[in-house]
């Protein structure tokens, strides 16, 4: 049976991920007046050219600067799909060079029965998941993702399907990466 990722969350599972230290908009005040680590001024995220174009294509940052959840670690920002996402009926080309088993590797975490944590990556060996070019699998019609409030939300999307949506959905010319969000970036929302 085929589990479905409704691309309706989709919407908040566009995430790009900002980095650390002068990048973290959360040290400095909307007007862009506050100091940085390093005692120079940092221009307000939403004022740089990366961040106008973020806006642009309907993102908005949530800020970090604060440990969610415990674990003694301050999170930074983050940015965020403001709508559902949309198809754009522009289909994702390249599909012959990505492997199923390295996509679910390289994007996906396993529950770990002795932490009782998603943090296990699946074996590089594994045999569990088909080792399978994604061009060879007829069932996958994938294509590329926005996010607007225009058209129709896109009905629905296995997990899969929804990281290969995004890899090929990137923002144009843009500093951040698209991906679905970690667990620790819900509850930071």
């Amino acid at each position: 049976m085929k589990r479905y990722f409704n691309l309706s969350v989709l919407a908040a599972a566009a995430v790009l991920y900002t980095g650390c230290g002068e990048d973290r908009s959360t040290l400095y005040d909307g007007s862009g007046n506050a100091i940085g680590g390093s005692g120079h001024k940092v221009e307000w995220i939403y004022n740089t050219r990366e961040g106008k174009e973020m806006v642009a294509n309907n993102f908005v940052y949530i800020p970090g600067g604060f440990d969610v959840d415990g674990d003694g670690i301050e999170e930074g920002g983050f940015w965020l799909a403001k709508y559902e996402a949309r198809e754009s009926n522009v289909s994702v080309s390249g599909l012959d060079q990505e492997n199923v088993r390295d996509i679910i590797r390289n994007h996906f975490l396993i529950y770990n029965k002795e932490s009782k944590k998603f943090d296990t990556q699946l074996d590089i060996n594994s045999t569990v998941y088909q080792n399978k070019v994604l061009s060879l699998m007829p069932d996958l019609k994938i294509h590329k993702v926005y996010f607007s409030q225009e058209g129709n939300a896109t009905g629905s999307y296995s997990p899969l399907e929804a990281v290969v949506a995004l890899e090929h959905s990137q923002v144009e010319n843009g500093k951040w990466h698209i991906s679905l969000p970690a667990e620790k970036q819900w509850m930071q929302v």
